[in-house]
């Protein structure tokens, strides 16, 4: 609850509306922190539902900040894009077994992709991508990272704070378009004042 707490004052604090790829890359590392896992992604799907793009990430050597681009296809089967195309959280304790392949973006983990798990953006019935945690770890009495299971808190906690990040998203998108209709109607209005002034002056002109 604690780690909730946190989460949502960053959501409060750190969020302005056209900062949206800033806040992603903050809120993938407090994720990370807050979960105590060894990794966090968000990828997010374009306007033409083709691709899903890693949009923030956090492990060992990224910082929230992407070094790379990478996409999946939309079609593709890897674990990541179900999330997205059943719109269902998904959830792995043996990924050896269960995605032996691994194939997709890997983050930078200290142990070798071992749990994970996957939950869609979902607001107003409109899915906008998908969150994943991986390496879910508790510290041992000697200081070492022991990779642990997910509790069930983890999974309700997920879920709401996937539900808050889509809403923001979805905000994001609508005032995205917002902004695009204003910029046409501003320049429409510009074309319609040119030409008025255009045609008042020509109407003011004797006829030669």
């Amino acid at each position: 609850n604690q780690a909730m707490h946190q989460i949502n004052q960053q959501f409060i604090e750190a969020y302005e509306t056209g900062e949206l790829d800033q806040f992603l890359f903050s809120i993938s590392c407090q994720i990370t922190r807050s979960f105590q896992a060894e990794a966090c992604s968000i990828f997010l799907v374009d306007e033409l539902q083709e691709n899903l793009h890693l949009v923030a990430s956090c492990d060992s050597q990224v910082d929230g900040r992407p070094k790379d681009a990478y996409a999946y296809l939309v079609d593709s089967p890897a674990p990541t894009v179900r999330v997205f195309s059943t719109r269902e959280m998904a959830f792995s304790y043996d990924l050896a077994s269960d995605d032996p392949n691994n194939e997709g973006y890997n983050e930078t983990t200290e142990h070798p992709p071992k749990n994970w798990i996957g939950a869609p953006l979902i607001s107003a019935g409109k899915c906008y991508g998908t969150l994943r945690v991986r390496n879910k770890y508790d510290i041992a009495e000697n200081g070492d990272r022991v990779l642990v299971n997910f509790s069930t808190g983890d999974f309700k906690n997920l879920l709401t704070l996937c539900t808050n990040l889509a809403n923001l998203i979805r905000i994001e998108s609508l005032f995205n378009e917002t902004e695009k209709k204003l910029l046409a109607t501003n320049a429409s209005i510009e074309e319609m004042n040119d030409f008025t002034k255009v045609f008042l002056h020509e109407i003011r002109t004797p006829i030669s």
